[in-house]
């Protein structure tokens, strides 16, 4: 489903109205051929905290509106294509929103990953680092933010591989640290993280690229001197 989202102003009494086109095919001056299914857009309004505080989501019509209860100031407004496959045979639906003050677009959360820990440890016994990074480039923030570390059958965690890192803002970047410990010797892959959050209510996830590590047997240190 296709979301957009705005920044905007609202006081009280303010309206925020979306409207977007009835389909059909013209038979020139003759009626249409054609009468589509109406497409169904949806129009949330949330204030500066991502608290909703007005919503549309009538299926009758090809207008949405909602009215400010308050004076809020800062908002955003999404504009959500309820319908997933589109009647009138496109992979799009045009849409226009108006208020009272102008509208700022925005790209909602734009979120970007990275998974990092040693090539090879050389003792079974030795525990090593992951170091996760997660960062919200896009312009709202991601909220309640959940990381989860999926490791391979025999590596484990001092720790949860759940952590829960709150709000993502725009802009910020988080560390999580995991200390592992390996159990047997070998080659492990795959090791990576998925994060899971929403933004204005839209669930949002991902999953960051791939690790390994290749663990050895305990190996005595090399002699510093030879005979």
């Amino acid at each position: 489903n296709a979301t957009f989202y705005r920044k905007g102003f609202f006081d009280f009494g303010e309206k925020a109205t979306l409207v977007w086109n009835r389909h059909v095919s013209y038979n020139n001056a003759d009626y249409p051929i054609d009468y589509y299914n109406l497409n169904d857009l949806d129009l949330h309004v949330y204030d500066s905290s991502g608290n909703e505080i007005a919503s549309s989501t009538g299926v009758v019509d090809n207008v949405e509106q909602v009215f400010s209860p308050d004076n809020y100031g800062t908002v955003y407004l999404k504009v959500k294509g309820f319908t997933q496959n589109y009647s009138h045979n496109s992979n799009y639906e045009e849409f226009a929103l108006a208020t009272k003050s102008p509208l700022i677009q925005l790209n909602g959360s734009l979120v970007s990953t990275s998974i990092n820990l040693p090539n090879q440890i050389s003792n079974t016994n030795l525990s090593f680092l992951i170091n996760a990074t997660i960062r919200n480039d896009g312009d709202l923030a991601l909220k309640d933010t959940l990381v989860n570390l999926n490791l391979p059958f025999g590596l484990s965690s001092n720790s949860t591989t759940f952590v829960n890192i709150g709000d993502l803002n725009s802009g910020e970047a988080k560390n999580i640290i995991w200390y592992i410990n390996s159990i047997n010797p070998g080659n492990y892959s795959n090791i990576y993280f998925n994060y899971f959050g929403n933004t204005l209510g839209e669930f949002e996830s991902g999953q960051s690229n791939f690790g390994s590590i290749n663990v050895f047997e305990n190996i005595p240190p090399e002699p510093i001197f030879k005979l």
